[in-house]
């Protein structure tokens, strides 16, 4: 199919329909972004599981030829400040490339996840400073216009620049 299609997305989802069907874990997936989510009380059997899983995906991808980047493919453990975990001593990997884990010891402390920003203890501050600063550039330009601008319009732009940001993501 020629890329931009009508059939383009109706194409793809008949495509990695079959995808949830590999193990036993699940997968979360919107457009061409996939995520598979695990738990396990225990570590050790956590990421075995993980790696076990990753793999199953891997291959699957390989074998319908569709490309995966290892160079973006990450992983987040998820855990309660209080517990201190060793996670450094525990790796996922595909095809004997070690996924890089996204945490507070690592390069990258946060991620995105349907546009709202995750850290391994579900704390908000990576996320409240994001919307702090898309929010702060926004009520720069409202007051930049404010007195050449009708309310009407003001209020406009408020619905247009910062109401979607405070109201994304809100049920989360």
């Amino acid at each position: 199919m020629p890329q931009g299609s009508i059939l383009d997305p109706l194409i793809y989802l008949v495509y990695v329909n079959d995808t949830g069907k590999l193990s036993n874990f699940d997968i979360l997936s919107f457009a061409d972004d996939t995520t598979l989510y695990l738990s396990h009380s225990n570590l050790n059997t956590l990421y075995m599981n993980a790696n076990k899983a990753i793999n199953n995906l891997y291959e699957w991808f390989c074998a319908n030829k569709l490309p995966l980047n290892v160079n973006k493919t990450k992983y987040i453990a998820i855990n309660p400040k209080t517990a201190r975990c060793q996670l450094a001593e525990f790796n996922v990997n595909i095809a004997d490339i070690t996924l890089e884990r996204i945490g507070l010891n690592c390069t990258e402390r946060a991620t995105t996840f349907l546009g709202i920003y995750n850290d391994e203890t579900l704390t908000w501050k990576k996320h409240v400073s994001h919307l702090n600063s898309k929010i702060s550039r926004a009520m720069f330009s409202i007051n930049q216009v404010k007195h050449c601008l009708a309310y009407d319009s003001l209020r406009t732009l408020y619905f247009a620049l910062i109401h979607p940001h405070l109201s994304y993501g809100i049920l989360v």
